[in-house]
């Protein structure tokens, strides 16, 4: 199975991701991104933003284990600098500036929006305090017997991840600190840190 995956030791390049299964571009279309001061907005999709601030200004581009593939067709949208309104298709971010807050950061439905049960986002608000969160999976099964995998009834390690399907119709995903895999194929901090196992 394995040689069915990878291919052959003499067909490896010494390329960045070379291990990869399938090509993929990490960094978005810059015509996608707005940036405000020390804030970035991508439009990923007419429904997914990338909401990101740095104090230095410096922004995360490499892939991390959930998003490896930013690059995609650049929806259509808007940018209102005077009132600080992103607007796409399905959703209208608010932006007031300064450091991200439940005051300068919110999403609300677009006008003309089609109707779904998103009635709003602010700052501050997280997938794990969602009441609506339909959960993703648990974490290990590693040293169970017959452990429940009902979501709510675990408060072990064992937690269920929080998951990116909500009936409140929207989910964050905090990615901040997260490793990223570096040009080497390596798993790296935010400094640039190599992480890779001691055994």
């Amino acid at each position: 199975i394995l040689a069915a995956i990878f291919p052959p030791a003499s067909s490896i390049s010494a390329s960045p991701l070379a291990f990869e299964l399938y090509p993929y571009e990490p960094a978005a279309d810059p015509a996608a991104a707005v940036v405000v001061g020390k804030a970035r907005f991508t439009v990923l999709t007419p429904r997914l933003l990338r909401l990101e601030y740095s104090e230095t200004g410096t922004f995360e581009d490499r892939p991390t284990l959930a998003f490896v593939n930013r690059k995609q067709p650049v929806p259509e949208f808007t940018w209102s600098a005077v009132a600080g309104i992103l607007t796409t298709a399905a959703l209208r971010l608010h932006y007031a500036g300064g450091a991200f807050s439940a005051q300068s950061l919110w999403v609300t439905p677009a006008p003309g929006a089609k109707r779904t049960a998103f009635a709003g986002w602010r700052f501050g608000m997280t997938s794990d305090a969602d009441p609506g969160n339909l959960r993703g999976t648990i974490r290990t099964l590693d040293r169970t017997a017959n452990i429940s995998l009902d979501c709510n009834h675990l408060t072990s390690d064992r937690h269920c991840a929080w998951g990116v399907v909500s009936q409140s119709g929207w989910s964050l995903v905090n990615e901040t600190g997260v490793p990223c895999l570096g040009a080497d194929d390596w798993w790296a901090d935010a400094e640039g840190s190599m992480l890779r196992n001691i055994d």
